[in-house]
């Protein structure tokens, strides 16, 4: 079930809302790839700069730097839900 199934429809009665299945779809499509996608991100930002400070070089600073912009987009989709590691 996709999350847009869960949500109101204009002049269609709705039944209460099954707040067990909306904290699942939430959890399962939204908060767990979120978490996911920043731990990849962030593991690439460890190596990147690993790698930069063990011989520097600009091409090694210039992947380092879109390594954090990535880790940092990521951190940014992630930091919503305010559990976990953040």
């Amino acid at each position: 079930m996709g999350l847009l199934a869960l949500w109101p429809q204009r002049g269609v009665a709705q039944a209460a809302p099954d707040l067990a299945t909306l904290n699942r779809v939430v959890t399962d499509e939204v908060a767990v790839p979120a978490y996911r996608q920043l731990a990849a991100r962030m593991s690439d930002l460890s190596e990147s700069t690993t790698a930069l400070c063990a011989a520097p070089d600009e091409a090694k600073l210039i992947a380092s730097w879109s390594a954090f912009a990535a880790a940092l987009e990521a951190w940014q989709g992630a930091q919503v839900f305010s559990f976990g590691p953040i």
